[in-house]
């Protein structure tokens, strides 16, 4: 009989003990009765997915989760983006991870990291803007711009020369300055991959300041998204219809998806990545994490209850995070994640 493993993710799964929930939780608060089933015939603990103390990323987890040591094979969030924006990579190139940003053009300061998180209509739009631009000093280069989700796209830059040792652009923070790319070591191709980037950063700005759905949206009281800042591992990439990576994913569609290809002869491995528990985490909102878990908690039930009937195959199903995101701070921290392995596939 041949074993099939099905691995749920759940992005900031982890908190810290929150006052107005009793000093607990919002997994302790949460009711999750079948993530309770698991943990009753399972293996349970802590675990920290890269080392101990260490506030990491999404992106560093999962490749450290999977088997690939991040301090080996890590180079950066752009490439793992803009590949999941749909963007081919090839050896030479690279890609940004970049967020539509609101920068105040007067004063340089990314006034919002995140101009908006609801952002299905005008991401494709504003992508579209500043696709296949063409760089006045670097008329060998291609750009290439894909929405994502949200409030993110990937930037792919492929031509002679360019080299990744080069400083990113992201200040990190709201309400700090934009930072300007500078080459980290002493060389010609840095040095000059360090002024493609900033020359391109400045022709984002300038494109996207003058868009007229920008200019709507400022009309309206709303922040522009005038600025892209912060400019695998063989898996095949399933679409989910309604699966959007954020509070509106549609879980039972991505429950079906999960049952349909792990039950198939064409897999034996699957990867889900819940993303909501994070978002609330970001946005400090206790009862939103509390509410998307116990979301996720019905989804992975949807799962169980279908797999349990088909007594032709084993099946193991896995559940983990991959970083805490305290709602009481709204960023990553160290603390370590929760797993549950079943004893017994």
């Amino acid at each position: 009989m041949k074993n099939r493993l099905l691995f749920f993710l759940i992005d900031g799964i982890s908190d810290v003990a929150i006052p107005e929930l009793d000093f607990k939780t919002p997994l302790q608060v949460a009711r999750t009765p079948w993530m309770d089933k698991l943990a009753e015939c399972g293996w349970n603990g802590l675990l920290d997915p890269v080392e101990p103390g260490l506030a990491c990323g999404s992106d560093v987890a999962h490749m450290s989760i999977l088997g690939y040591n991040p301090k080996k094979y890590y180079r950066g969030r752009g490439a793992f983006e803009s590949m999941g924006a749909g963007l081919e990579m090839k050896p030479g190139d690279i890609a940004f991870k970049s967020n539509f940003a609101y920068l105040e053009k007067e004063t340089g300061i990314v006034k919002l990291r995140k101009a908006d998180s609801h952002f299905g209509n005008l991401g494709p739009v504003f992508c579209e803007a500043v696709n296949n631009i063409k760089l006045p000093s670097f008329p060998e280069h291609e750009i290439v711009v894909q929405y994502a989700i949200e409030h993110r796209c990937g930037v792919r830059v492929r031509g002679p020369r360019i080299t990744d040792t080069i400083t990113g652009t992201d200040p990190l923070k709201d309400n700090k300055p934009l930072i300007y790319c500078e080459p980290t070591v002493d060389n010609e191709d840095s040095r000059m991959t360090s002024k493609l980037v900033n020359e391109l950063s400045d022709a984002f700005i300038n494109i996207l300041s003058e868009h007229p759905l920008n200019k709507d949206r400022i009309k309206q009281g709303k922040n522009p998204a005038n600025s892209g800042i912060g400019m695998t591992l063989g898996m095949d990439l399933l679409k989910v219809p309604g699966a959007t990576g954020d509070y509106s994913s549609d879980f039972n569609a991505k429950a079906q998806a999960c049952i349909k290809n792990i039950t198939s002869n064409e897999y034996d491995f699957g990867f889900c990545h819940l993303k909501a528990v994070d978002e609330a985490g970001h946005d400090k909102d206790v009862n939103k994490k509390i509410y998307y878990l116990e979301r996720i908690d019905e989804m992975i039930g949807l799962v169980l209850q279908e797999l349990n009937q088909r007594l032709d195959e084993s099946y193991t199903v896995v559940v983990t995070g991959d970083h805490t995101t305290p709602a009481l701070y709204g960023d990553h921290s160290c603390e370590p994640v929760p797993f549950c392995l079943p004893k017994e596939a």
